[in-house]
């Protein structure tokens, strides 16, 4: 692809029509910078996968050219697929102190522990590289240090949001710098590109100082001495609420997970949390002291604590009376999973509360009031929407056109879009999509392996193993999986009809495979419609002798 000179372009490979998984590039005279650099969670769409990263076959053509990273915070949407890209990449990544912090802890003792050249960034400091100027401003969200940034370069002035909201009274860090915005919009803001992702919400996202104060009444007022409160990992905010709580009413606090207590420990060391005196272990926990238990699982990951918990494979167990807040929202894709759980978890006598009953989350992300909060700020001349799905993206444009900004575009991961004309436009397409993190492994969402184990969960699979010896049939072996309820009596059905097109000399080792298909088929549609994965075995041993 020939790009113009004297052009600044900009292309999600990540992130647009999409929620996660966000990754920006802006380019300038073969100058290239990478924003963000996220992961995905895969879900029921990918079976036996976890990981989806971007597809990054485009950066191959300028790969030489790419001379920084920018990580605008710490969530695995944003910072997670670094580990699995950094091969690619001869640059500097630069980032917040706790960021790097939690790079550094995720990356220890991998293969790229030692390759990393992570460089730590301060506030409204002026990073340059190349033609491009590179400022971090402070803005709020649900992790400490999330940043929005400025990036300037041929007399253009670029506004990338990150992720944000407008907290007033934030419980870690410092309030949304404002006096950065103005300054930015006092030097003319020629694009933002913001995140979509509460556009539905008419009204601001809520602040974590009111999440705070009613957790507080909901644990004072409660008669539980197990109160179980599942989150997020990251929500440092939460965390220190949690803490706060326990310490104000006196009662005990535990963390159980493992990301848990790395997020603690990364928070601690950058001065955000203390471990307070009243902090045990889950193997302290004491029916006679009323206990905040903070656990993970708010997705209704299977291997998270609140899981194994409900599933009574801990220590520590649910009984009658105890109270479960899920302090978090539930992540489009997770709703049968977390459903499950709260189904489990009821039937057990435990009380739940969620973010539909009471006040115990607010959203990370920007509604309504806060967008056009930060319009009527930078005034921007163009918008280009960004980390959200379709409808997120069509209406974050529709909503920004009705509050008077002139030229909001609708992109998709892979546009190659033209910042330098003052109607931004998308000029051609580049390569984009998906790959899968299986494993060890990295494959195609269109993969054969994925093919085969979507039909293999909707429909099973059928083993058929045919020995030959001496030119006699010997013996037949079949064994189906996930297929029938009567099963043996498919198994016994298809074992005759298979011995029938043997005697009748059908099924030889020429043509083995075609007739055993045709015979399942046979069988297959006297009792059922599906369409099974069939592996033939065929065995011949002509100088056998018993």
């Amino acid at each position: 692809m020939n790009l113009n000179e004297d052009v600044l372009y900009f292309i999600p490979l990540g992130g647009s029509n999409e929620i996660g998984m966000n990754f920006n590039l802006y380019g300038y005279n073969n100058h290239w910078i990478i924003i963000d650099m996220g992961i995905m969670f895969a879900g029921d769409d990918y079976p036996g996968v976890d990981i989806v990263i971007p597809d990054t076959q485009f950066i191959e053509t300028i790969i030489e050219n790419i001379q920084a990273i920018f990580i605008t915070h710490a969530h695995e949407d944003h910072i997670g697929g670094v580990p699995y890209l950094f091969e690619k990449f001869n640059c500097p990544i630069y980032l917040t102190n706790f960021a790097k912090k939690l790079l550094e802890t995720k990356v220890k003792n991998t293969v790229c522990n030692d390759s990393l050249f992570l460089k730590k960034v301060e506030y409204l400091k002026p990073v340059k590289i190349g033609p491009f100027e590179v400022i971090y401003g402070n803005i709020t969200h649900s992790i400490p240090e999330s940043s929005i940034l400025s990036i300037s370069v041929a007399n253009k002035v670029i506004v990338h949001s990150g992720d944000w909201k407008i907290d007033k009274k934030p419980l870690i860090g410092k309030k949304t710098d404002t006096k950065f915005l103005r300054n930015l919009s006092k030097k003319g803001v020629d694009v933002l590109i913001c995140d979509s992702t509460n556009v539905f919400n008419r009204n601001l996202s809520g602040s974590e100082n009111d999440v705070r104060k009613n957790l507080f009444k909901i644990i004072k007022s409660s008669t539980s001495k197990k109160i179980f409160v599942t989150t997020f990992a990251s929500n440092i905010a939460r965390l220190s609420s949690l803490i706060f709580i326990a310490v104000k009413l006196d009662i005990n606090i535990c963390f159980i997970g493992g990301s848990l207590n790395r997020s603690f420990d990364i928070a601690s060391s950058c001065g955000y949390l203390e471990k307070p005196k009243n902090y045990i272990n889950s193997n302290e926990i004491s029916s006679n002291k009323k206990t905040i238990i903070v656990c993970t699982g708010c997705q209704g990951e299977p291997r998270a604590a609140l899981s194994r918990i409900a599933h009574d494979d801990h220590q520590v167990k649910f009984i009658r009376d105890d109270l479960l807040i899920f302090s978090s929202k539930i992540i489009p894709g997770n709703e049968k999973k977390i459903g499950s759980i709260i189904n489990k978890i009821t039937r057990l006598g435990v009380e739940i509360i969620t973010e539909k009953d009471q006040l115990v989350h607010v959203s990370g992300h920007p509604g309504r009031e806060e967008l056009e909060y930060l319009y009527d700020i930078l005034k921007p001349k163009s918008l280009i929407p960004v980390h959200g799905e379709a409808r997120h993206i069509f209406e974050h444009a529709n909503f920004a056109k009705i509050k008077g900004v002139k030229n909001p575009i609708i992109i998709n991961n892979g546009d190659l879009v033209n910042l330098s004309k003052e109607h931004i436009y998308v000029e051609d397409k580049v390569h984009s999509g998906k790959i899968l993190i299986d494993s060890n492994t990295r494959i195609s969402p269109d993969s054969e392996v994925i093919k085969q184990r979507i039909r293999i969960k909707e429909n099973g699979i059928i083993f058929i193993l045919l020995i030959i010896i001496n030119n006699k049939l010997f013996n037949i072996y079949v064994s189906s999986i996930g297929l029938l309820e009567n099963y043996l009596e498919f198994e016994d059905e298809l074992t005759k009809e298979l011995e029938k097109n043997y005697k009748m000399k059908l099924i030889d080792k020429n043509n083995y495979e075609l007739i055993t298909r045709q015979c399942v088929n046979r069988v297959l549609k006297k009792s059922t419609k599906k369409r099974p994965k069939v592996i033939i075995k065929y065995v011949n041993e002509s100088n056998y002798k018993d």
